[in-house]
């Protein structure tokens, strides 16, 4: 906290900061961190924005998923309401082995919610990942994103969404997901939208509903492929490659 009072913090373990907000939520910036590798846990020390019910001393901790996390996810899950569709156990597991970023928000050590982000070579027969599949030949493909109903709107949401971006961006050209837009799912809508997403296309799912299928250009991605991608004498840093599943393969889960 500063001595005025008016932001917070967490560091990375080389003690760069890597997000400071202020405690009236009008203030959340992601800042240059490059000794914080994607897979490293980090912690806010309190809540980011007023509207939820997360207490001013709690802390919230940003982790990689582990495979006890699976039946507390499957709940937060199946009780989200109509913007989230439901999943059985077997399928919300394989995406411990197919997700290259699975990762849940803990306040004060207890499941608060999940972000779940797939790249194309995953197995996963979702109509909207297969839309993407077929239009763009590289990305990071945002399945959901999930709060429990007492922290939502306390700003986990973007938190979530300043480390997916930091993880897509030095991997991947185009970040993108969907939104239900028959019925209109505003919450969703409204945030993607702010978040620079435009649309690519819409679809219908044999459910019925209709979802607009949205994309963002990653700016930095340019720097990254002309830098050390396309050239061999230079070396990607190592954070800036590893995931979850090339770094931690006992957080896989047996088929």
């Amino acid at each position: 906290m500063s001595p005025s009072g008016e932001s917070f913090f967490s560091v990375s373990p080389s003690g760069e900061t890597f997000f400071s907000v202020s405690p009236s939520g009008e203030t959340f910036k992601p800042n240059v961190c490059p000794g914080l590798r994607a897979f490293d846990a980090f912690t806010i020390p309190r809540r980011i924005r007023y509207g939820g019910t997360v207490d001013m001393n709690s802390r919230i901790n940003i982790r990689d998923v582990n495979a006890a996390d699976l039946d507390t996810i499957l709940a937060i899950n199946n009780n989200a309401g109509d913007s989230i569709l439901p999943i059985d156990r077997t399928r919300m597991a394989r995406f411990l082995e197919t997700a290259r970023y699975f990762r849940v928000a803990e306040i004060d050590d207890l499941v608060a919610g999940f972000l779940i982000a797939l790249t194309p070579e995953a197995d996963y027969d979702s109509p909207n990942f297969s839309w993407f599949k077929k239009n763009y030949a590289d990305f990071v493909y945002i399945d959901r994103v999930v709060m429990t109903p007492d922290h939502r709107r306390s700003g986990i949401g973007r938190l979530f969404y300043a480390d997916i971006l930091s993880f897509a961006e030095v991997r991947h050209p185009i970040l993108v997901t969907e939104v239900f837009i028959q019925p209109r799912d505003d919450v969703s809508l409204l945030f993607f939208k702010t978040q620079g997403f435009t649309e690519a296309g819409q679809q219908n799912l044999s459910n019925g509903r209709r979802v607009s299928l949205m994309s963002k250009t990653l700016d930095a991605f340019p720097f990254v492929r002309d830098t050390y991608l396309s050239r061999p004498e230079s070396v990607l840093p190592e954070w800036a490659w590893q995931d979850r599943l090339n770094m931690r393969p006992e957080l896989k889960l047996s088929a």
